[in-house]
């Protein structure tokens, strides 16, 4: 018994290292959530539609959809941005690439700001202009993917992070953690984002809004594993970057408690109430 404990506090030193030297993730960069605020919200976003060609068992943006919180299209967030995100809710290219491009274009334009384009890859054809490209892809096999996503599209989001790794945007592909579900296979998704090329590896916990949990519940998610230690223990085998928000707060909270203390502090992942966005409707872009 003491032995286990003697590796587990060499472990828990190797994972004090990792939180204190990690480097935030490209995307968050500018984001309030790794700023001295009360009260922190995202990036502006432009979005540009609710509407998604995938069925993800935990996709919050279904979620507000069926609840009628979904934003209307549109620029949301103040009028001097220094990052823009396209976009936070639905996919994207279900508008077209033209569309997408024209938008990025005119955001540009009027904002100089740095562009990051969120998307599940399935429908990336050719290049596109954003400053960031962020992938998801929550599974390492086709099968896998099939059952998360429920469209049997794993070899597109494959050909979309090839696409992006050639272009000139810097490529992130961002996996949900979803404990008893898909972390075995983290570390190899890790594996085929670098391989491809891809420049970062992002793991993002889930948060489970209404309609969510019963889906989760049907493929095993274990609602037990909701410590810091469960999600920091996966993002540092898989050599990922870990969302700036979260990385400031253990870091701040690590100031005042020993690690221990705050590494196995729970969180709880369910949500009563579908997202909402919390910045201002501002314009819409005639795309």
């Amino acid at each position: 018994m003491s032995g286990i404990r003697i590796v587990k506090r060499s472990y828990l030193q190797e994972l004090e290292r990792f939180i204190e030297e990690a480097e935030y993730p490209s995307h968050c960069i500018h984001c309030e959530g790794i700023k001295d605020i009360d009260e922190p919200v995202h990036h502006p976003s432009y979005e540009i539609t609710p509407a998604c060609n995938l069925r993800c068992i935990f996709c919050y943006s279904h979620s507000a959809l069926m609840a009628g919180k979904a934003p209307k299209p549109g620029y949301y967030g103040e009028m001097n941005p220094k990052a823009i995100t396209i976009s936070q809710y639905g996919e994207p290219l279900v508008a077209g690439h033209e569309k997408l491009e024209c938008i990025i274009s005119k955001l540009r334009r009027k904002f100089g700001a740095r562009i990051d384009l969120q998307t599940n890859g399935t429908l990336l054809r050719e290049e596109v202009k954003a400053d960031m490209v962020m992938i998801s892809l929550d599974a390492a096999n086709r099968e896998s993917y099939k059952r998360l996503a429920g469209v049997d599209a794993f070899e597109d989001v494959l050909r979309g992070m090839e696409i992006v790794a050639s272009s000139n945007s810097r490529g992130i592909v961002r996996t949900v953690y979803l404990p008893g579900i898909n972390e075995a296979e983290i570390p190899e998704i890790a594996k085929i984002s670098f391989k491809i090329g891809m420049d970062e590896f992002m793991l993002q916990p889930c948060s489970i809004h209404p309609g969510i949990g019963e889906n989760l519940a049907r493929e095993g998610y274990d609602f037990g594993k909701n410590t810091l230690y469960d999600f920091l223990d996966i993002a540092y085998k898989a050599e990922a970057r870990v969302p700036g928000c979260i990385l400031k707060n253990v870091r701040r909270m690590m100031e005042v408690m020993d690690f221990e203390e705050v590494i196995f502090m729970r969180r709880n992942p369910v949500s009563l109430k579908p997202p909402e966005i919390r910045r201002e409707w501002q314009f819409v872009l005639d795309c």
